[in-house]
């Protein structure tokens, strides 16, 4: 299983009954996964998604803010492996 879908599978699995919030989460996901498939055993190494969605899980009620800002995320990811 990929490292992308594992850590989804934790926040749907921690956070039961918020699908808005799992819908922001696996939005941002899917747009850094292309970054997260190339490098992922460093990411698994340094557990850089257990660390993302935990910050995912304190900022549940901004949600929606998530997804508006996913595409700053996924820049600072790749930005991260240049």
């Amino acid at each position: 299983m990929a490292y992308v879908d594992e850590i989804m599978e934790s926040v749907l699995a921690r956070n039961p009954g918020e699908p808005e919030f799992h819908q922001a989460v696996r939005e941002v996901l899917s747009s850094i996964a292309p970054v997260i498939a190339k490098h992922e055993a460093d990411y698994r190494e340094n557990k850089i998604l257990e660390r993302t969605a935990a910050r995912f899980i304190l900022t549940e009620d901004t949600a929606f803010s998530l997804t508006a800002r996913s595409d700053r995320i996924r820049e600072d990811f790749v930005s991260t492996r240049r």
